[in-house]
């Protein structure tokens, strides 16, 4: 039963360790100049964004707050 359980979890970490190491690859490349592809940073960015839960925390007004009515000694 605990072979099992070690050997499901290293093929797991070598699933892991192999996605890291094609996304690690990704963000390393570089174009004809040198300069780095951006196509793969701003889709490693949009993905994390996607991921989280941005959304989630924020918090959109129905309608804006008119800071001329505001009352700084209230």
């Amino acid at each position: 039963m605990r072979e099992a359980e070690e050997e499901s979890r290293r093929e797991n970490e070598i699933v892991i360790m192999a996605s890291r190491k094609a996304e690690k690859e990704k963000m390393l490349k570089g174009g004809s100049k040198g300069q780095s592809v951006m196509k793969y940073r701003i889709q490693h960015i949009l993905g994390t964004l996607q991921g989280s839960s941005i959304s989630h925390h924020l918090k959109l007004r129905s309608k804006p707050r008119d800071w001329r009515n505001h009352s700084l000694h209230s």
